[in-house]
Order: C-alpha cells, then sequence, then structure tokens
C-alpha cells in the first residue's frame, strides 16, 4: 500500500470519530436542554418569585430616570411590571419580549414600570431599551421597590390592577396581556 493510501485512511477514519464524537455531543446537548426545559416548564408550584395574585404591593416611592416620581399611589388601573439585571441572562432573553409587551400595553407607557436593578454601563443600556415603552427606575438589589414587590429574583414580571397583583411570574408568558386579566 503506498503512502497516499495509508494517509487517506488515516485522515478518512480521524473523519469518521470526530463526526461520532460531534453526533454524540449534539444528541447530549439536546438531552441537557430537554432535562432543563422540563424542569423550569414542569415545575407545578414554583417558589414565588414577588407577591403573588391577590396580594397588594407595599409602599414605596421611588424617582424614575425621566425624573417623574413614582409610589404605590400612583398605580392606577392595569400596571405591566418588570424587575430585570443586567447580570442576569434570563433578562436579557426576556428583554425583547418585555419591551414589545410594553409597546401593546393600553395606556402606554404611564402604564408600565420597569426597574433596572444595578448601576453602571450595562444597567445605562438596559435603562436606554426600557425608557421609550415604560417608567423606568434603577435602584439597588433591595432598593424600594424591590422590596414593596417582594422581589426574590430575576426576572421578575407582574401585572397589576390598581396596587394589587393579578399575577407574578418569573416568565413573561406567565402574565396574561393588559387587556385582559
Amino acid at each position: 500500500m503506498s503512502e497516499l493510501g495509508v494517509v487517506l485512511i488515516v485522515l478518512g477514519a480521524l473523519g469518521l470519530a470526530n463526526l461520532v464524537l460531534t453526533l454524540g455531543l449534539v444528541r447530549r446537548v439536546r438531552a441537557q436542554n430537554e432535562l432543563m426545559r422540563m424542569s423550569i416548564e414542569g415545575i407545578a408550584n414554583p417558589k414565588p418569585i414577588m407577591r403573588v395574585a391577590g396580594e397588594r404591593v407595599g409602599d414605596f416611592v421611588a424617582a424614575t430616570t425621566t425624573g417623574d416620581r413614582v409610589s404605590a399611589a400612583d398605580l392606577r388601573g392595569h400596571t405591566l411590571v418588570g424587575f430585570l439585571s443586567h447580570t442576569c441572562p434570563a433578562c436579557a432573553e426576556s428583554l425583547p419580549s418585555f419591551v414589545a409587551r410594553a409597546r401593546l400595553t393600553p395606556g402606554g407607557r404611564d402604564r408600565v414600570l420597569a426597574v433596572v436593578v444595578g448601576a453602571g454601563d450595562a444597567a445605562g443600556e438596559l435603562r436606554a431599551r426600557l425608557t421609550p415603552v415604560a417608567r423606568v427606575v434603577v435602584e439597588s438589589t433591595a432598593g424600594p421597590v424591590a422590596r414593596a414587590f417582594g422581589v426574590d429574583g430575576f426576572p421578575a414580571f407582574a401585572l397589576l390592577d390598581g396596587d394589587r397583583v393579578v399575577a407574578s411570574h418569573f416568565a413573561l408568558d406567565g402574565i396574561p396581556d393588559a387587556a385582559a386579566p
């Protein structure tokens, strides 16, 4: 057998081994993704991430990024609320959906409250994306708005009717549209 034949056989074997390993890796990643999806979606009663349906929001007063004052007393009608942190990958994934939902919320930005948790440039980027569609408050992890809503993780979303929670969830899909609570 010539040197060229040996090289071709070795290269073919290496290519085949690479293909088998790649297919095994793809299968393993798919299985892991399915387990993760099931663990998130399959939780029948996840621990509440914030105040639950029927509860009232606690008292708070905060300043929005535009300098306006917002408080629990200012929450009238149906209000979409989102708590997002710039250090949270799930928040980054939820941001486009939250912005789209906020655009469609009856009453416009006056009926949407977004709380950005954190500081610095990354929090500034979140604030910039949210300001056109929501009243935005920037605060620390245990800030007054987060305490009033009992936020225990991020992202956290809620639909309010006045200062009473209609629905709350860590996934925006778990929140009904403001027009049909």
